[in-house]
């Protein structure tokens, strides 16, 4: 429907109060006139009319899914879980409905079924990209980078993503295939996504393959030409620690003073971020408690979480006090 796909809602309700009146048993009209209700953020009418629709129609799978997802949406996961199995009972291999039960899981903190999950997904569908993508996530959460990475490529193939640079380039990072990482992260800095840390991703891998000083060079450009609240806020004192204009004291009290949620964001990233720049000074054992909060405090689904967790893995394999600084 053109209205409802524009978000023109209230046109769409009418529309479909008209639809419902002359098919009242039609679940495919209800499920869109809950959709309209859901846009204009009236999920009271809109768990009404699909409570009604399931009703109507008990064992139809593509309305329980629908549910399920649009549920999810809205943060009743109990409810959600309770709509995917019963679609997946009648419909146990439907790749989607997998893949929207294992964000489910994930957000019950359910991982090991979040993972079944998304491996039948997978199995059932291996050219849909859906299951992949969100695959991916879970994968480099659990640190099986380089089945994330696996995932993010295929996912790559198979359509458009416009943040497959980020992933994949972290994900290379992480896993010390620098030349391929390197590439990967400038195209993400000059196509102007995640102003202020790409430029950060991409000054640490630039450092393993070119000379200090011109990458130093062309990291103070990428800096100047940021938009003035990147500079002046977050990342900022990230940013200034690794210009030399600063130090990782005032960078961690500017992580410290943030109000929550940013908080806890900010002091991970310091985390990470000060990891780093210790290693760059030569004091790996610095950096080493930097690099284990940051693994244990940063949000699931942050870079920085898995990208410490890489670097502690690799330090303790070569040894954490032999480690030369990269």
């Amino acid at each position: 429907m053109i209205a409802l796909d524009e978000e023109r809602f209230d046109e769409a309700l009418t529309l479909l109060a008209a639809l419902e009146r002359e098919f009242p048993s039609s679940t495919k009209v209800l499920m869109l006139e809950a959709e309209a209700h859901a846009g204009r953020r009236e999920l009271d009418p809109a768990r009404a009319i699909l409570d009604r629709a399931v009703v109507l129609a008990p064992n139809d799978p593509d309305l329980l899914t629908h549910y399920g997802d649009l549920l999810n949406d809205w943060g009743d996961f109990v409810k959600a879980l309770s709509m995917l199995d019963r679609s997946l009972r009648i419909r146990p291999d439907d790749a989607a409905t997998l893949t929207h039960r294992a964000l489910t899981h994930l957000a019950l903190q359910q991982r090991d079924a979040a993972r079944d999950d998304l491996d039948a997904a997978v199995a059932a569908s291996p050219f849909l990209s859906s299951p992949r993508w969100v695959r991916a996530q879970y994968r480099a959460q659990a640190f099986d980078l380089a089945g994330a990475l696996e995932d993010r490529l295929t996912w790559e193939q198979s359509r458009f993503d416009a943040n497959g640079d980020v992933h994949v380039g972290l994900i290379l990072f992480a896993l010390r295939d620098i030349p391929a990482a390197e590439p990967r992260l400038r195209r993400v800095v000059a196509d102007g996504k995640f102003p202020g840390h790409a430029s950060l991703w991409w000054y640490l891998a630039a450092l393993q393959l070119e000379g200090r000083d011109a990458v130093q060079a062309e990291f103070r450009r990428q800096v100047a030409a940021l938009p003035a609240d990147k500079r002046a806020g977050w990342p900022g004192p990230i940013l200034a620690v690794y210009l030399g204009t600063s130090d990782l004291a005032t960078m961690d009290a500017a992580a410290r003073q943030a109000s929550p949620p940013d908080r806890s964001d900010r002091i991970c990233e310091a985390n990470y971020y000060g990891a780093q720049w210790l290693v760059l000074s030569g004091r790996v054992e610095d950096a080493l408690p930097r690099w284990r909060e940051a693994e244990r405090e940063c949000p699931v689904a942050f870079f920085e979480r898995f990208l410490s967790h890489a670097e502690l893995v690799r330090r303790q394999r070569l040894g954490e006090s032999a480690v030369a600084p990269d």
